[in-house]
């Protein structure tokens, strides 16, 4: 007879690795052990479709607006100074009407970013009202004429109500800039998926109103996703501290930065009760202490 003894022993943390997303800058930390640069790579991967939300890389951003005035600098010496002393004297000259400009700049940005927030939130108020209404609409039916539940399915019920709100679905994914990433048919399927399972309108809009990880975009349901990663070194190289590599898919970059995780000493002290009482005098003539 032969006894097999196994013990299992967790991976014990040796490095964190910073993960940053280059199209909006988001970033993750994750705890790992020692493992090769590919390994460290299917673990991010792995966690990025579940931790990281879904991003527009094409996202609009604000007009940059250019400078009304253009500057030349000229090198003039007519005073018997120096290039760098002339060149200094021209630059503190321009400096003030330059920063000047950019900051006129930042304001027209500023005004722009609150007049796309106030577009973004209309047509956000447009489309919960249009869709609750559409769902009262069918909830009513439902409650005083039995022939609506026996007729119709729910993708029928979809075809009568969605026309109505199509239009401001199109202008509130425009204006966030979401269009692209979710398809006609996708969405009437998910209504028609409420609408049998009885669900409220702030169900069926969530999807749309707050982005969920990238794993629940149209775009990632792929089964097979390709990505390619970029070190240095060879991928089946262990870890090291300082170590940076880099994974890509289409405009996607995620970049990778391993860091050590510190070692710790504790130490124990016990504290000794007896040693660590007081004691409260109370002034007997003066009953306020």
């Amino acid at each position: 007879m032969t006894i097999v003894v196994v013990i299992l022993y967790p991976i014990k943390a040796k490095y964190y690795l910073e993960v940053v997303r280059n199209t909006d800058g988001k970033r993750k930390f994750y705890a790992v052990g020692q493992l090769t640069i590919q390994e460290s790579a299917v673990w991010i991967l792995d966690n990025y479709y579940m931790d990281f939300t879904v991003h527009d890389s094409n996202l609009h951003m604000p007009k940059i607006y250019s400078p009304k005035t253009s500057f030349n600098l000229r090198n003039i010496n007519r005073f018997g100074k120096t290039p760098a002393e002339c060149s200094t004297e021209a630059v503190k000259s321009v400096l003030p009407a330059v920063l000047e400009n950019i900051s006129d700049s930042c304001s027209s940005i500023a005004q722009e970013q609150e007049r796309n927030n106030l577009r973004i939130k209309i047509q956000k108020n447009k489309l919960v009202l249009v869709t609750e209404e559409a769902f009262s609409f069918v909830r009513l039916l439902s409650e005083k004429e039995k022939w609506f539940i026996t007729s119709m399915n729910a993708s029928e019920v979809v075809c009568a109500i969605f026309p109505a709100m199509a239009g401001y679905f199109e202008e509130y994914l425009k204006a966030t800039n979401k269009l692209h990433l979710f398809t006609l048919d996708s969405i009437q399927k998910h209504l028609a998926r409420c609408i049998s399972l009885n669900l409220s309108a702030r169900v069926f809009l969530a999807k749309y109103l707050k982005a969920g990880p990238v794993i629940t975009s149209e775009s990632e349901k792929n089964p097979l996703q390709f990505w390619n990663i970029i070190t240095e070194s060879a991928s089946n190289h262990p870890l090291k501290s300082g170590t940076m590599f880099q994974l890509e898919k289409d405009n996607i970059t995620l970049v990778v930065t391993v860091l050590r995780i510190p070692q710790f000493f504790l130490n124990e002290d016990l504290i000794n009760s007896r040693n660590n009482r007081y004691m409260l005098k109370l002034d007997v003539n003066n009953p306020e202490v």
